[in-house]
């Protein structure tokens, strides 16, 4: 009995099933909000010089998910370069508020935190999207929101998931009458 010729489409058709996969593969890793580009010599040496600062911040009382935290607000571009760096804890109903007056798509790094964050990309006070659980460790990802936002709320890691603060939520500012 003779064998039957093997098709090549047969035998390259795991082959092709393969390649495209790793390619779908690589587009979905890569194409994540997080990149490990390399600010420019420029904004490094902002930034050095806003962590060697002594900067004081102002204070506001919000509340999101329906829970109130007491947020530094980094208003100037020296607050927002230094952020939450250099400091070892964050107390717990604590945070930093990132305020923009034109939305963009913002890159945040963890460059001289001493401890993991939350982030929550805000566009008019909404929660748009989350980054949970941002470890200090790594300090070279800048992290992205997937759309053009016009603030961002740190608060320490985990308190996303033990209070249940979700996509959609309100961020409401309480002022003193």
């Amino acid at each position: 009995m003779k064998k039957k010729p093997v098709s090549k489409i047969i035998v390259l058709l795991p082959v092709i099933i393969f390649v495209v996969g790793l390619g779908f593969f690589a587009f979905y890793f890569f194409s994540r909000n997080e990149a490990h580009i390399r600010p420019s010599d420029e904004v490094l040496e902002r930034i050095e010089e806003a962590q060697r600062s002594d900067l004081t911040y102002d204070t506001e009382l919000l509340s999101v998910g329906g829970l109130v935290y007491s947020v530094e607000i980094a208003e100037t571009e020296e607050q927002q370069y230094k952020g939450l760096s250099g400091r070892d804890f964050l107390d717990p109903d604590a945070g930093m508020i990132f305020e923009f007056q034109d939305a963009g798509v913002y890159g945040f790094w963890m460059k001289g935190m001493r401890f993991p964050i939350d982030l929550l990309w805000l566009v008019d006070d909404k929660v748009v999207s989350i980054e949970e659980n941002i470890s200090y460790k790594d300090q070279s990802t800048i992290y992205s929101p997937p759309e053009p936002v016009n603030g961002v709320l740190e608060i320490n890691a985990g308190q996303v998931a033990e209070r249940g603060i979700q996509i959609g939520d309100t961020v409401e500012y309480y002022y003193p009458e």
